[in-house]
């Protein structure tokens, strides 16, 4: 059981709120209908284009909405993989990074194939690589904060951050 210790990094409630947040925010924005989605994103870019780049043209605005819609899978995906991999920290049964880069890429496709029931959606293979780009990015991070977290001292001359847990 000792050894289950080593590995925890952040409170467990942390992990649960993340999975679960980025989880409903990607079923919330997958049900949209293909015109609201747009809608929405196109008004955030011709926001952000006001302020950097007033002239911009259709063009420009197409391309920084495509680019806007695909940053939001990444980051929507980033945030379960932060909350996956944390949950994940908590078990030795499992190598964790590839076991929460297959749980998110299986909800990735999950969601992509509920888009291809919803009116103006379509399901698409990159937008699974995108998401499972955002997962895999989302346990780095976390992964690095673990290991951070183990090297640096508790206090000066008591030894590792992870003897304060013991």
């Amino acid at each position: 059981m000792e050894h289950l210790k080593k590995r925890r990094f952040g409170p467990l409630w942390l992990w649960l709120v993340l999975t679960a947040g980025a989880v409903a925010a990607t079923c919330f924005f997958s049900s949209q209908s293909g015109s609201v989605s747009d809608d929405l994103s196109l008004g955030l870019v011709k926001k952000l284009l006001s302020l950097f780049l007033p002239d911009a043209s259709a063009v420009e605005m197409e391309f920084f909405n495509h680019i806007l819609r695909k940053l939001a899978h990444f980051f929507l995906y980033w945030v379960l993989g932060c909350g996956l991999y944390g949950l994940l920290l908590r078990q030795d049964r499992l190598p964790q990074i590839p076991a929460a880069l297959v749980l998110g890429a299986a909800y990735a496709s999950l969601d992509e194939y509920h888009q291809s029931f919803v009116q103006g959606r379509t399901p698409g293979v990159r937008d699974v690589l995108i998401d499972s780009c955002g997962v895999l990015a989302g346990c780095a991070v976390i992964a690095a904060l673990a290991q951070l977290s183990r090297e640096l001292p508790a206090d000066p001359g008591t030894g590792n951050a992870s003897e304060r847990a013991r």
